[in-house]
């Protein structure tokens, strides 16, 4: 179970929802609480509504490893990009000297280094503006 959330570069929430992930899962068996505010979204109409925001669209993501494979399948091949804010903001800190490779850099760490205030919530739709506030930052330096 997921939450998927896109904001765009204006700062708007395109589109969040909940939905299982059709990516293979290693972990134990998944129960999704009782106290969901909703049912998670038909996987069938969660793979259009994605695809639609991701076609043409320049993806950007905070991960260690640049994650794609938990978008519905062909996601990604409609869009015109996809790229990594945690790798772009760890060589910005490298450069800068305020990388310390001891510490595990979160979203909110970095968005606490740029002095742009922590997200400070697991909702998929606040930590997508949280990326693009970090991506607009680190295009200004």
């Amino acid at each position: 179970m997921l939450q998927y959330g896109f904001a765009d570069d204006r700062g708007n929430i395109v589109l969040s929802v909940c939905g299982e992930a059709a990516a293979p899962w290693y972990g134990p068996e998944f129960t999704p609480p009782e106290d969901l505010a909703t049912a998670p979204m038909d996987p069938d109409w969660l793979t259009v509504l994605i695809r639609g925001v991701c076609q043409d669209a320049s993806l950007v993501t905070f991960h260690k490893v640049l994650q794609g494979g938990l978008l519905p399948p062909g996601a990604i091949d409609g869009a015109a990009s996809l790229e990594c804010a945690w790798r772009r903001y760890l060589r910005l800190a490298r450069r800068h000297g305020c990388f310390d490779r001891a510490e595990p850099v979160t979203l909110d760490d970095a968005l606490e280094t740029a002095g742009l205030g922590a997200v400070g919530t697991p909702d998929a739709a606040l930590r997508a503006l949280g990326v693009r506030e970090l991506w607009t930052w680190m295009d200004s330096l």
